[in-house]
């Protein structure tokens, strides 16, 4: 089954294609970002440790303001332009835990799961997929800001930019599912923060 486009997330704005491009939309020398990219790794700091029942440690990263600055301003010209489907509330403006429980009232069943470990288990490569082919930047441009947006191979949570790219990590394939439990009778939902 097809989804419709109102199941699809869609940006709604020019892909960037080149690094001086890039470098105008934030606002900064295209050596300068491309040093920036190169050092982000360095550019974090544990913001919270939580022990989880298993024993395993979740953590949350804050970027220093050096990086920061720069991915504000990648979630509000970048991915500020994406249009998100009404079936993703978690940290988009205007969607929050009520507007998700809302779209399950009335339900004689709510299941809810959680994956553990989703931002860590999100590698640079799937966000990198989302930079070149769902925005369809160019692969020097989606490289730099997959290293903008990543820490040492995964989706830093905490970061600024982190829920925005959580929600279109299964851009392709979260329509489709969606689209078949709702020919099934079911509600989907989803919350990524």
């Amino acid at each position: 089954m097809n989804p419709s486009m109102t199941d699809c997330p869609s940006y709604n704005a020019k892909p960037i294609r080149l690094m001086s491009s890039l470098a105008k939309t934030l606002e900064m020398d295209e050596s300068q970002l491309v040093q920036l990219a190169n050092d982000a790794n360095g550019l974090y700091r544990v913001a919270r440790e939580i022990r989880k029942p298993d024993g395993s440690l979740r953590r949350t990263y804050d970027a220093l303001p050096r990086l920061k600055g720069v991915q504000r301003l990648i979630k509000s010209r970048i991915l500020g332009r994406v249009s998100f489907p009404e079936y993703l509330t978690g940290c988009i403006k205007g969607r929050d835990y009520k507007v998700n429980a809302a779209l399950h009232s009335g339900a004689k069943i709510v299941i809810a799961e959680d994956i553990g470990g989703f931002f860590p288990s999100t590698s640079e490569s799937r966000v990198f997929d989302v930079w070149r082919h769902f925005f369809g930047f160019g692969h020097e441009v989606a490289r730099c800001l997959t290293k903008l947006t990543t820490l040492r191979n995964e989706l830093p949570q905490g970061a600024s930019t982190s829920a925005h790219l959580a929600n279109l990590v299964f851009w392709r394939e979260e329509p489709q599912l969606r689209a078949r439990l709702d020919q099934n009778g079911i509600v989907y939902s989803a919350i990524r923060r």
